[in-house]
């Protein structure tokens, strides 16, 4: 749609066909569209360079050439498009009938064309975790073509980032918007090698998780801006509250060397093995306190049990009478984090629980073996239990994973602070939570990293390592806490050990009567603090 000359660059044409397609289809597809104004910011960074040949990879409907289009002079470029979808490419085809210069390709990016070079690329990229895309295949492709080695846990919006910065033609930029989990995760390490190596970061800017880019995506996004140059290695880094901020940087990026408010770094100061939060973060907890050793010294964080079938393999009192099954069998369990309602866990809680009829048991089939329990297996082979993905991968299919009752919990999303539970009860937990297992720890070890871990002090240590995943939500990979930081505890003088034992003890007492007890709280995080910082 043309209006005087125009393509229309609000969001029209998103909304319209949003209301055509399935939220299944969209989300199959990870139709997640731009804002104009994140566009419009983006876009500016490729016109600063007067590009002639410019790449959209994941086309969608356009909404970066639609700005292009109207600032430049069709004469003098040349847009190529690419989109996997057949029906946004139908739409998009004509939305663009009438501009001649932009040429629209139906196919899959990543394995369309790797010789081409454009001195402009710009891309919302597909969001899509490892298991809802062809990952083995998609990453082997872009392994062989680059030579560098990938984790096949990859998003596959990094492959797409990976496969663009190859095209792109010396001199060009390209203008990036990606999750920010990339920049702290696992699988990102070697995406951020490749970044360095190939020298082409020039601005990342983080926008704060508390505001979502993309609507009702509870994911953060972060802003990619780069350019293939060898007359600088120097970096800027920003995290912005929310995009309004972007429209009083569209004129200063790229024509001042520095812009104010921004944390600059040499190519080689930044270490694509370490979390990038400590760049864009200003208060890194780690350089305020005098005495830290990592989390991994004194504990170890792992994932909770995964059953492959949770209704099949977890139990509440009514369905283990139903099916008369033996206690021998039926192991105590958290199925559920609702099921914990404060900062200990006990036997009593377990019995109010089993009570209640609330699904507390898990059910091992190699723990004890009757009549009842074989009947129950059978049952699992004719629901195709043993065909999940899972399951399908044990021997015997009902074997359940081999760990040990952690000492402690911490749930696994919060939108405040993470939530740490002492395991009094000693039961097991599934994916629910993340077990903390403390290394060799004594009783009164074990109460004193109860007081740390409950305050504020490890809620502070452990922000830089978090996971933000948009509108305030967080999460912790087991591997981010035991890649933390924490406060050597156990140096402590043993007087102050002694008063911290006591406070947390006096604090999960009150916590067990549902007192939430803020003053110790309060009181322990000051000690931690008063000491340390």
């Amino acid at each position: 749609m043309v209006v005087e000359n125009r393509i229309i660059t609000d969001s029209s044409f998103e909304n319209r066909y949003i209301q055509t397609q399935s939220n299944e289809h969209r989300k199959k597809y990870a139709q997640f569209f731009t804002s104009p104004k994140i566009a419009a910011f983006m876009v500016s960074w490729l016109l600063q360079n007067s590009p002639k040949r410019i790449l959209e990879p994941a086309f969608g409907l356009g909404i970066f050439s639609r700005f292009i289009l109207n600032a430049c002079n069709p004469k003098h470029i040349h847009i190529s498009g690419i989109e996997l979808d057949h029906h946004i490419y139908e739409v998009a085809k004509g939305i663009f009938k009438p501009h001649a210069n932009i040429e629209i390709s139906k196919g899959d990016f990543i394995f369309y064309d790797w010789s081409n070079e454009y001195d402009g690329i710009i891309c919302n990229p597909p969001y899509l975790k490892f298991h809802d895309y062809d990952n083995k295949r998609v990453i082997g492709e872009v392994e062989n073509r680059t030579g560098y080695s990938f984790k096949y846990t990859s998003n596959l919006y990094v492959m797409f980032l990976i496969k663009s910065i190859v095209h792109l033609a010396e001199g060009g930029r390209a203008s990036f918007i990606v999750p920010t989990e990339f920049l702290n995760s696992d699988y990102g390490v070697a995406i951020k090698k490749f970044l360095l190596d190939t020298n082409v970061l020039r601005y990342i800017f983080v926008i704060d998780s508390n505001y979502l880019a993309f609507e009702k995506v509870l994911t953060t996004s972060t802003i990619l801006l780069l350019q293939k140059d060898r007359t600088s290695d120097l970096v800027g880094i920003q995290s912005i509250e929310n995009v309004d901020c972007l429209s009083s940087l569209t004129d200063i990026i790229g024509r001042e060397k520095q812009v104010d408010g921004l944390k600059y770094f040499n190519n080689s100061e930044l270490d694509p093995n370490k979390k990038w939060s400590e760049y864009y973060r200003y208060d890194a907890p780690e350089n305020k306190i005098k005495k830290v050793v990592p989390f991994s010294f004194y504990a170890q964080v792992s994932r909770g049990i995964a059953t492959g079938h949770n209704d099949y393999f977890t139990f509440n009192k009514q369905k283990a009478e139903e099916h008369d099954i033996s206690a021998k069998t039926l192991l105590p369990c958290i199925t559920k984090a609702a099921h914990v309602r404060s900062s200990v866990f006990t036997l009593e809680d377990l019995a109010k629980l089993r009570e209640e009829n609330k699904t507390v048991y898990l059910f091992d089939g190699e723990r004890y073996a009757d009549t009842n329990t074989e009947k129950y297996l059978d049952y699992g082979v004719l629901m195709d239990v043993d065909k999940r993905y899972l399951t399908s991968k044990r021997n015997p299919w009902y074997r359940l994973e081999n760990k040990l009752p952690a000492d402690l919990w911490i749930g696994v999303f919060n939108r405040k602070t993470p939530r740490f539970i002492l395991n009094q009860a000693g039961v097991l937990n599934l994916t629910c939570f993340h077990g903390v297992h403390l290394r060799n720890a004594s009783k009164e070890d074990k109460l004193l990293m109860v007081a740390y871990l409950i305050s504020d002090a490890s809620i502070y240590m452990l922000d830089s390592y978090r996971r933000e995943y948009g509108n305030g939500l967080k999460k912790f990979e087991p591997n981010d806490i035991n890649h933390s930081m924490m406060m050597d505890i156990y140096s402590l003088p043993e007087e102050i050990k002694k008063r911290l034992i006591k406070l947390g003890d006096v604090f999960l007492e009150a916590n067990k009567e549902g007192d939430k007890s803020q003053d110790i709280l309060d009181t322990i995080t000051d000690i931690f603090f008063n000491y340390f910082r």
